[in-house]
């Protein structure tokens, strides 16, 4: 639009301020925690700063994810030092950006094709409120998914399209070239965009616009796209499997083996695709996306949407008709060509078209209701009537309908809620994080746990706490190996708090350490506080070993080796051996802290057929370069820096 009168300044300001009101209050409880998808992108963009390497494409094994994403999760780290929920705010910021390009791509293809008594200003306003309002989204400005990306660069290439047919400039078209290219690295979703931006730019050539014009600014159009494109491009064709995995993961039913009929699955999706957009019971049915079966427009806007459709399509030839049924229409493809339709996230890109086709309807009822002036003041009234009622019914399904439908598993609530009592529970000590949860399949621990000073441990034959300090156990009873058991049975002061899917707190008070029962021996910065051999069996020679730190922590990852020798004859070759990292490598002794106790429980094999008398040895080394720590303070030193634990009868 050439200018904006201050009237319709302040109507994309009240606009805006609804949207935000929509999209940012309440932004880390509803919804509450981290889907897979948020916490995994937020990760990548921590470490791509952490290692300074800026990939083009982040791949994964279940297709990966568009740099987009990443890389404004890292912008919005940056601005808010690194706030878990940085990919929400980033996201709810975008979308309110989107509907600043929406809005002006509105006004542009406007003035394509105006409304009498309807100024493409007023058609822009009317058709960004309807999209600011949608719930859908509403809900995908709310949750850090790239799928909503895609809207901004189409929303920017139709725009330029249409400001390029008004003027004849071609630096528009270069504008709609960028936004092409661009929209390539958002979403796969956007791999349509260029599809549809050609199909719009045939049918202008049917409608009869400058054929000169329209190719040349095509031209540049897709040359600038190309070149924008080329980098992800090239990683694409050398990794094309990448490009391909989630394309066909979504689409197995539909185009795939999966498909009875494609013909027949294609017909049905396209069904299901109209349906969701206003009959109940049809739409997105993840609670993830949407309220479960709720259409994408309410009654109100559905009202407008098909009106809006029913009117362009009586002007098929009119540049707007062709611009918004290219871009809504082809945009809708990604749905009806894959599984589990309607898929919101899928037709996220289409969502600004369908909500200038409900504004053309809308304003259709305005300016063209029957009667006098009375009643077209009477359609206004209705109009901006259905509009709050649409604000409403909104507000309150964003608000309180679509967060009674997510279970713990909809957001991974567990996970969120155990890794923030974590970190809270580090102002009050150490915390212990049992077993080593931070990983590539729970990557909400990895974001929120991995660079504090919680510890994490396997549980696996091993008990590590730190005297006289309250500290902490985050515990995972389904794979903690019989430590909450343990823990109860050491520590019987302690208390539970159970949380959700078997994970559980376990805090205590640690009392001060008593003088050990048995003599101890130093190795380099570790103290063998305590042992304890328990009686031999078949399986083999049960050993506790108990261990505290020096003041310093321990400057390398130290394997321990035990030795079983016959007795008088130590500097022989050992009649059994087993070397092994403390509990069992879960917990190296790269990670101990100073004046802490590990509990470390081994297993040396015996031979079969062996009695008499025979000494068991221990003593540390470094691996590879087999370097022993040096033993002191002790009597029952061997020559290698071996330790005597005990000698025992077999029988």
């Amino acid at each position: 639009m050439k200018s904006i009168s201050k009237t319709t300044l302040l109507g994309l300001a009240v606009i805006m301020l609804v949207a935000a009101l929509l999209r940012l209050p309440l932004l880390a409880d509803i919804p509450l925690g981290l889907w897979y998808d948020e916490a995994w992108v937020s990760i990548r963009a921590r470490d791509v700063v952490a290692l300074r390497t800026f990939p083009v494409y982040f791949e994964a094994s279940f297709g990966g994810m568009h740099p987009a994403i990443v890389y404004l999760t890292v912008l919005a780290r940056w601005l808010s030092g690194g706030h878990p929920l940085a990919i929400r705010y980033g996201v709810a910021v975008t979308g309110l950006l989107g509907l600043l390009l929406a809005f002006w791509s509105f006004g542009e293809i406007g003035r394509l094709q105006p409304l009498a008594n309807f100024s493409a200003a007023r058609y822009a306003l009317l058709s960004t409120f309807i999209l600011a309002i949608t719930l859908p989204f509403v809900i995908f400005n709310r949750i850090g998914f790239e799928s909503m990306l895609p809207a901004l660069p189409a929303a920017l290439a139709f725009g330029g399209l249409a400001r390029g047919i008004s003027t004849g400039q071609y630096r528009w078209y270069g504008l709609a070239g960028v936004a092409l290219g661009l929209s390539l690295y958002t979403f796969d979703s956007a791999r349509f965009l260029p599809v549809a931006f050609t199909v719009a730019v045939l049918g202008l050539l049917w409608s009869g616009q400058p054929r000169r014009s329209l190719l040349v600014g095509w031209g540049i159009t897709a040359v600038t796209a190309f070149i924008l494109f080329a980098p992800l491009g090239l990683y694409f064709w050398q990794n094309w499997d990448q490009f391909m995995l989630r394309a066909g993961v979504a689409s197995y039913n539909t185009l795939g083996p999966g498909a009875d009929s494609v013909p027949l699955a294609l017909l049905r999706n396209l069904g299901l695709t109209l349906g969701g957009l206003s009959l109940p019971g049809l739409g997105d049915q993840l609670a993830r996306h949407n309220i479960p079966g709720r259409p994408l427009f309410d009654l109100f806007l559905s009202l407008f949407f098909w009106l809006g459709l029913a009117v362009l399509l009586r002007r098929p030839r009119q540049p707007a008709t062709i611009l918004l049924l290219s871009w809504g229409g082809v945009m809708l493809l990604p749905t009806i060509l894959t599984d589990g339709t309607p898929t919101f996230t899928r037709m996220l890109a289409a969502l600004p078209a369908l909500a200038g086709i409900a504004g053309w309807g809308g304003a259709w009822l305005v300016a063209y209701w029957p009667g006098g002036w009375g009643r077209v003041v009477s359609a206004r009234v209705a109009v901006a009537a259905m509009l709050f009622l649409s604000l409403l019914t909104t507000s309150v399904a964003a608000y309180h309908f679509w967060p009674q439908y997510h279970t713990v598993e909809t957001f991974a609530v567990d996970d969120w809620q155990a890794a923030q009592a974590a970190r809270a529970a580090l102002a009050d000590g150490p915390v212990y994080l049992v077993p080593d949860l931070i990983h590539e399949g729970r990557p909400t621990f990895d974001l929120l746990l991995r660079d504090t000073a919680v510890q994490p441990t396997t549980g696996l034959n091993c008990l590590p706490y730190q005297p006289g300090q309250f500290q902490t156990y985050l515990i995972d009873t389904y794979r903690d190996d019989g430590l909450l058991t343990r823990l109860g049975q050491t520590f019987p002061q302690g208390e539970i708090r159970p949380l959700q899917s078997g994970l559980m707190l376990f805090s205590v008070t640690i009392p001060d350490l008593a003088p050990p029962p048995t003599p101890t021996a130093q190795f380099g910065p570790l103290t063998l506080l305590a042992y304890e051999i328990g009686q031999p069996t078949d399986g083999g020679l049960p050993l506790r070993l108990v261990w505290q730190v020096a003041e310093a922590p321990v400057p390398a990852d130290y394997t321990i080796f035990l030795h079983l020798y016959r007795a008088g004859e130590t500097e022989a070759e050992p009649l059994a051996q087993r070397d092994s990292m403390p509990c069992e490598g879960g917990y190296p002794t790269g990670r101990w802290q100073a004046a802490e106790v590990v509990v470390d429980d081994h297993w040396l094999p015996l031979p079969a057929e062996l009695d008499g008398p025979v000494v068991v040895a221990l003593g540390l080394y470094t691996w590879p370069l087999l370097e022993r720590l040096p033993l002191t303070e002790t009597a029952a030193a061997l020559p290698g820096h071996r330790l005597i634990l005990a000698e025992i009868e077999l029988e």
